[in-house]
């Protein structure tokens, strides 16, 4: 029955995570090159940081550190339990002692001779053995036990709140990432349209010069043209790509997976997605206050810092244990045992100060936390302060890229007709695309800088993740 109980409470610890085996696959598999190549991938904004919760390995590994803080904290409740033990010794004594202990006996046959009992005579011989069934209860530990409890709850309960900062985070990483994906997307359309364009006028400039209209300066003007689109086509191309990779291990998807997103930077629906919370800057910083998961982070390491002293003053605290004890003890061919029940109660009298150095640590410790957390209260503040100002400058610059994009159209539009009617060069229609090019770059930046100030200042104020994120 006692061996059944052991391997019961053993069993636990040769456990294995159920997931270990695959990631162990996982991880052999990428050593040896495979799980690299990609499949189209459709995703959407409101999909992606779903998607990074449930699949992101950083967020996977920050996972397990609330758990193992449950762990501790069971391992502090179980102390308070009854243990069981059993404990085996052998012990071979000198012939020389036996002797001492039962003078003239050394070449005794019979113990009945001497009127000695035969199990007196094999217990003090040269073998002996000890079995040990023990059973023992704590029964005050000076308030030590419970104490330990608490300090592993408030400690997980601050790894809990870790974990949805991380969680808040990781959502944010990912629709960031995701926008990066739709802005070089638009970046690589606005190089297409312009390689088309400046190939058009490089084959209309062609066309002239063979018709006697135009002159050679011409032509190598809109061949540089042609050639800066290349260049501009060959970078954003690169981006695009760059992009997609980074999302793939945002995702936890091969690093070679096609996205295909399934809305444009510029559309509305985007903004819609990331609405912000009502009121003035005043009302998001008191919202940021209490929402933000590190604040109550810090409460539980707090109150686990308190416990913690609590546990080191219980040292100086007396101590009272019950042992219930059955012991077989004699020679080997012949063993004899009995119960015994020992209480221990333990007063410490002095312990060379080591309790008041461990507090004067713990005391220390504490004022660590608070400094940490009045330092995270001005920076969430000034986190705050900084994403409502990029959301207002966001705003602002769109209103003048949407500007700027509209007059850089017009301006090609004229210098095109211009051009065509012979009232104007090819330099100018080459540097009215240029403009509209840059202009058309950077309304695609605007808006990805608008979407993205809103996801910061949301993060900010620890915005809770919307329901099945």
């Amino acid at each position: 029955m006692i061996f059944l109980l052991l391997l019961l409470l053993i069993m636990p610890a040769f456990a294995q995570p159920e997931a270990e085996p695959d990631l162990d696959a996982r991880i052999q598999n990428l050593l040896q090159g495979q799980s690299i190549d990609g499949q189209d991938h459709a995703i959407g904004y409101g999909q992606v940081a779903g998607l990074a919760l449930q699949r992101n390995q950083r967020l996977a590994a920050s996972a397990t550190e609330p758990e193992q803080a449950v762990a501790r904290s069971e391992q502090a409740e179980a102390a308070r339990n009854p243990t069981l033990s059993n404990n085996y010794f052998y012990v071979h004594q000198d012939q020389n002692l036996v002797a001492q202990n039962l003078p003239n006996t050394r070449y005794v046959l019979l113990a009945s001779g001497y009127n000695l009992a035969q199990s007196t005579l094999y217990t003090l011989g040269q073998n002996q053995m000890l079995n040990r069934t023990s059973l023992f209860i704590p029964i005050y530990t000076g308030g030590r036990l419970e104490s330990n409890m608490h300090l592993q709850d408030h400690l997980a309960g601050a790894a809990r709140q870790d974990l949805q900062r991380r969680r808040q985070e990781t959502a944010f990483q990912a629709k960031q990432q995701y926008l990066q994906v739709l802005l070089a997307r638009e970046n690589r359309h606005v190089a297409d349209k312009l390689l088309a364009q400046a190939q058009g006028i490089q084959t209309l400039a062609n066309a002239r010069l063979n018709a006697g209209v135009a002159n050679q300066l011409e032509v190598l003007q809109a061949e540089v043209a042609v050639a800066n689109a290349q260049d501009a086509e060959v970078k954003t191309l690169s981006t695009w790509q760059q992009a997609q990779a980074d999302l793939a291990v945002d995702l936890d998807l091969p690093v070679l997976t096609h996205f295909q997103p399934d809305e444009e930077l510029k559309s509305p629906d985007l903004v819609a997605q990331e609405a912000l919370p009502g009121g003035q800057l005043k009302d998001w910083l008191s919202l940021s206050l209490q929402q933000r998961p590190e604040l109550e982070a810090f409460r539980q390491r707090l109150l686990a810092n308190q416990e913690e002293a609590n546990v080191a003053r219980a040292d100086l605290l007396p101590q009272l244990g019950l042992a219930l004890n059955y012991d077989v003890i004699g020679a080997p061919t012949r063993l004899a045992g009995g119960p015994s029940l020992i209480a221990t109660l333990s007063i410490p009298l002095y312990d060379g100060g080591v309790t008041n150095a461990k507090i004067k640590e713990i005391d220390l410790h504490r004022l660590q936390i608070k400094t940490e957390e009045l330092h995270q209260l001005e920076g969430i503040q000034l986190e705050v302060r900084q994403a409502a100002l990029q959301v207002n400058e966001a705003d602002q610059r769109l209103e003048t890229a949407v500007s700027a994009q509209k007059k850089a159209a017009e301006a090609l539009r004229i210098a095109e007709i211009r051009y065509q009617v012979g009232a104007g060069t090819s330099l100018e229609v080459v540097e009215a695309q240029a403009s509209l090019g840059n202009a058309e770059f950077d309304l695609a930046d605007a808006h990805f800088r608008q979407l993205q100030s809103r996801a910061q200042l949301n993060l900010a104020l620890g915005q809770p993740l919307k329901e099945g994120n």
